[in-house]
């Protein structure tokens, strides 16, 4: 059974219309109590629903590749022995993309190879073995989705509306989203009595559905939650990025509202996240204490236009970030290494990034 929290009222609309940019348009009624569905035994496979919510905008079409096998070991890259250039370290594991909110679901191998469609949904995310991956869909039948790394034995194991933001926790055993949420609001000099939005980050245990919601900042606004190995979550909240756990209290990392996206490092040390720097957004991290503050990504002196950069994901080994840009036009998937420098594109495939803090990214061993 769910344990709400009362959430005082936000002051911060603006914020609001930020952060739903991109979504779906839908009537502000009550969300339906949250159901769990009570699953039989794995069936040996189901093939995924073949609707699936409007892209907002792609830049370009993206090309549907031919069906592969599972993705491949990558290949080791080696240097001219009469060239005299050391060679460049390959990154490994497998990286998930999403084409835009509610778009198809590829996985790519990290040194760019093995493109392969799995599904079509929100915000995938790794199970810490990388077996397994965690989205949402909200098109019907709507909610909280599990399927093998292979894209078989779909699974939806929570009824929720406006669920996004999947999240696993370090054990595997629960997985954290932030959801849409109404609650009844009194009426005031300026307004009559009605409902006020809010969002939530929940987390439902995998076993018995208990649904659980996590403490988040006093205005009740929080998105993009990230669970680390520390048994931490991240989040951006109104005021700026925060963590938490199921014990609360949330404590801010960093003054500022500018912020969004967090993802952190294997070793739960360090988050990258974006930052919103004059007219556009970079790249940053920081200590998981909010200390050391530094930008990884920055527009050019008298570039013609801003630059920007944005769903930070790390790679397993701590090494290198993936990140999407829009610095060729269309938003592209790039990597770096993860104190910025070696910035390259991973492949020439065409995203879509609406800045509704979507995690357009995930990277598993």
């Amino acid at each position: 059974m769910s344990k709400r929290a009362f959430l005082p009222e936000l002051a911060m609309a603006t914020f609001v219309s930020l952060s739903l940019a991109g979504c779906a348009v839908l009537a502000p009624a009550p969300t339906p109590t949250p159901r769990l569905i009570l699953l039989p035994p794995r069936p040996a496979e189901q093939s995924p629903p073949a609707s699936t919510p409007a892209p907002v905008a792609t830049a370009t079409a993206i090309p549907r590749p031919t069906a592969t096998s599972s993705p491949t070991a990558a290949p080791v890259i080696t240097a001219a022995a009469d060239t005299g250039v050391l060679p460049r370290a390959v990154p490994t594991g497998r990286i998930l993309v999403q084409t835009s909110s509610g778009g198809d679901i590829y996985v790519v191998n990290a040194d760019g190879s093995g493109l392969a469609r799995l599904t079509a949904g929100i915000d995938p995310a790794w199970s810490p073995d990388g077996t397994r991956i965690a989205f949402t869909r909200w098109d019907q039948p709507q909610g909280l989705y599990v399927m093998n790394a292979d894209g078989s034995d779909l699974l939806r194991v929570l009824d929720m509306a406006e669920a996004k933001s999947a999240t696993w926790s370090p054990d595997g055993r629960r997985i954290a989203f932030a959801h849409r949420d109404f609650v009844p609001a009194p009426a005031t000099r300026r307004r009559p009595a009605g409902q006020k939005e809010l969002w939530r980050i929940s987390t439902v245990d995998l076993a018995d559905g208990d649904l659980i919601d996590f403490p988040v900042d006093p205005d009740g606004y929080a998105f993009s939650p990230a669970w680390g190995s520390t048994n931490k979550l991240a989040y951006r909240g109104v005021w700026g990025p925060y963590v938490t756990d199921l014990a609360g209290p949330p404590q801010r990392l960093i003054t500022g509202t500018l912020y969004d996206s967090p993802a952190w490092s294997l070793d739960g040390s360090r988050l990258a996240l974006m930052v919103k720097t004059h007219d556009h957004w970079d790249l940053a991290v920081i200590n998981a204490d909010g200390s050391g503050l530094a930008l990884l990504t920055q527009t050019a002196p008298f570039s013609p236009r801003p630059i920007n950069n944005g769903a930070p994901a790390w790679s397993p080994d701590g090494r290198y970030i993936a990140f999407v840009t829009d610095r060729e036009g269309d938003w592209k998937i790039y990597v770096m290494n993860a104190d910025g420098s070696d910035q390259r594109k991973l492949l020439d495939m065409s995203v879509t990034y609406a800045f509704v803090s979507e995690r357009t990214l995930a990277w598993a061993r």
